[in-house]
């Protein structure tokens, strides 16, 4: 068994696209290898800015005899197809086995390809990862060369069992790399994937993005501890300097004081996004006037130059940041609110002005519905300011602080806190792992913010689709979910909702039906999503959707039937279900009917409607309300009508030869069945 090692030298890899590369590197492979009868045993890939590489342990010298099932013509077929089938296997019909399929009989040839050297297939492999291996962007250079890749392409290496590998391409394959492109001169070589990590380590390169990750964040914690202070590890920001660096080396520099009056949000955005700097706290959470960056390269005077270099950068930048905070703080929330008219939300659904109308519109009604108990004055005044900040200088600047700007403003004016609060909080939970709002108004300005944006947009036909979605309309609904399940709020239902953010939008009212169905089901595939990632399998999510409309009963029923799922006494109930269910789906000429005790002529008829009456009676009283306590009780009152309901299955013959008792019969099933569906779907739970 021999070892493969591949490596794609290019110019710089953007840092966002380095992950995925690697990922598919290595599937392309594996998939390759698979498809070529080869084995291997363990398999490795490595990416840093300028290089994506992939090693493979445990593969065969050559391949074992590759045998290739192709299907031909029908048997029937005119002699011109049987000819050409004949002309590309190589074999003669009698030779070629004729099968019958649904579609009618064919020729199937059997095809053994002779076994062929690892190394003679390589070359073949490599040009199909180079043309498979998907980028989100890719660019051609060069002359002579049809190839596409994120950035030219300097050197192929591939390595078999310590070999050099010749192929032939229009782009250079040298059996060497390269290291640092300043630390280190002269080539590289390597027989596997161990030496290449080891040699490239030399030549002050860490290829493993997981080695060089850990070494990284070992740097700059040990940097910020040496000042006694807290690094504010930020894991985007990491993520992305370890696709920058190959041989990461750490520098501190300092703030101007004259900046640490700025709002830390301020100061720590201006570091993150325009330096890729990492802010330093004290151990009491006060931002320090420290900063560290992450330089690809060591230095003769221990970084000073490059130190004073990041200083002066921040500085520029930090200059600019000031002034416009200065200037912003010279008007009003409510002033700068009064350009919103200026900014076109979109051009089908009007200003942001007009956004503010519909969600202050939208918000007094979930006020009511919500029983959120907020006054109509201060929904009125939040409304007109939660979206004024986006006119200020600072935002513009800088549109990742939306909403914080407007905090600080309100702070600074002396606005109410829970107005300011709603102000930042009305646009969380902006990612998936983000908090939610939490206080009342920020709940309900959050709430009315996302439904008006998801009812406009599906009004417009603007939905997501496929893996495009500009308007981050599955984030806004993902939001909405989070919000409501979080918080608890009881009262919150799918359809009215929706059917209260689609009035906002008179001038589209044509499409309002179809829309808000559109909406109910966008929203549905997002909920199961949601549980799915919360633990629940498909058929207990899709067994509590189907039933309600509250969010929070469907999070308290799919509990519940998960609990009641990992019960023994779960196995009978459903069993008794699917029988039921089966035998009222098949009978014909029935329509459900009441049911005439009179009728019952055995025992276990009126056993299991005595047992019905009872369940029903007290399912009636909870079904009234479905707290997680109650759902599991009748879950419970279920269960105690098993014994019932499988001793009339063993006595009874539904089908009795009388018309009359028969149909009687299945009226009496019929309850049953109603009295499990006014709980939940039990027809899509597995083994029911």
């Amino acid at each position: 068994m021999n070892n493969l090692l591949i490596e794609f030298l290019c110019e710089e890899i953007p840092a966002r696209m380095q992950a995925n590369a690697a990922h598919d590197l290595g599937q392309l492979l594996s998939e390759q290898l698979k498809g070529l009868g080869l084995t291997f045993e363990n398999m490795q890939t490595y990416v840093t800015p300028r290089r994506l590489a992939v090693s493979a342990t445990g593969i065969p010298t050559r391949q074992e005899a590759v045998v290739i099932e192709r299907r031909g013509p029908r048997v029937d077929a005119p002699q011109a197809a049987l000819d050409g089938f004949i002309s590309s296997t190589g074999l003669p019909l009698a030779q070629c086995e004729q099968r019958e399929t649904p579609k009618g009989t064919f020729y199937f040839a059997t095809i053994t390809q002779s076994p062929q050297e690892t190394s003679a297939l390589l070359p073949g492999l490599i040009t199909h990862i180079l043309s498979q291996l998907s980028w989100p962007k890719s660019m051609g250079w060069g002359l002579g060369s049809h190839v596409r890749w994120v950035r030219p392409l300097h050197n192929i290496m591939c390595i078999f069992a310590g070999k050099p590998v010749a192929l032939s391409l229009t782009i250079p394959s040298a059996p060497h790399t390269l290291g640092h492109r300043f630390l280190s001169s002269g080539t590289i070589c390597a027989h596997d994937g161990p030496s290449y990590v080891e040699n490239l380590r030399a030549a002050h390169i860490l290829v493993c993005p997981q080695e060089r990750r850990k070494v990284i964040t070992s740097l700059v914690h040990k940097a910020a501890s040496d000042k006694n202070l807290k690094i504010i590890l930020d894991e985007s920001l990491l993520d992305e300097i370890n696709g920058l660096v190959e041989w990461p080396h750490v520098l501190m520099g300092t703030i101007d004081e004259n900046f640490m009056s700025l709002p830390k949000e301020i100061l720590m955005t201006v570091m993150r996004h325009h330096q890729r700097y990492f802010a330093l706290e004290t151990e009491q959470g006060i931002l320090a006037p420290f900063f560290i960056t992450v330089a690809n390269s060591l230095f003769a005077d221990g970084g000073k130059t490059a130190t004073r270099g990041n200083e002066h950068v921040l500085r520029a930048r930090l200059s600019d940041a000031r002034f416009f905070w200065d200037e912003d703080q010279k008007n009003t929330l409510e002033g700068h609110g009064k350009n919103l008219s200026r900014l076109i939300f979109h051009t089908k659904l009007g200003t942001l002005l007009d956004k503010c109308q519909r969600i202050g519109t939208l918000a007094h009604q979930l006020n009511e519905t919500l029983q959120l108990g907020l006054d109509h004055q201060t929904i009125t005044q939040t409304v007109q300011l939660i979206k004024a900040d986006l006119t200020t200088q600072t935002v513009i600047e800088l549109p990742e602080l939306q909403g914080v700007i407007g905090h600080h403003l309100g702070k600074h004016e002396g606005l109410a806190e829970p107005i300011n609060q709603a102000i930042r909080d009305h646009y969380a939970p902006n990612s998936a792992q983000a908090p939610v709002a939490k206080t009342p108004l920020s709940i309900l300005m959050a709430l009315s913010d996302k439904l008006d944006t998801l009812a406009g947009f599906f009004l417009i036909g603007e939905k997501p689709t496929g893996s495009k979605d500009p308007y981050a309309l599955r984030r806004a609904c993902l939001g909405i979910i989070r919000t409501v399940l979080e918080n608890r709020l009881e009262h919150f239902t799918r359809s009215q909702a929706f059917a209260s953010a689609i009035k906002g939008y008179p001038a589209l009212a044509d499409h309002n039906e179809k829309t808000q169905l559109d909406l109910i089901n966008f929203f549905q595939d997002r909920l199961k999503v949601y549980l799915r990632d919360a633990g629940f399998t498909h058929d207990v999510s899709t067994a509590a959707m189907n039933q309600d409309d509250s969010l929070i009963r469907i999070w308290d029923k799919a509990f519940a039937l998960k609990d009641f799922l990992n019960q023994e006494s779960s196995a009978l109930l459903l069993q008794g279900f699917k029988r039921a269910s089966n035998i009222l789906s098949n009978a014909k000429d029935w329509m459900p009917g009441p049911c005439d005790t009179s009728l019952f002529n055995q025992t276990e008829e009126q056993s299991l409607y005595t047992a019905y009456e009872e369940a029903h009676a007290e399912m009636k009283r909870l079904l009234s309300h479905q707290t997680q306590e109650n759902i599991k009780k009748m879950l419970c009152i279920l269960s105690a009508l098993s014994p019932a309901l499988n001793a009339f299955f063993e006595a009874v013959m539904v089908n009795a030869p009388d018309p009359q008792i028969r149909l009687n019969r299945l009226s009496l099933l019929h309850l049953v069945q109603s009295l499990f569906l006014s709980l939940l779907d039990f027809n899509v739970i597995e083994g029911a």
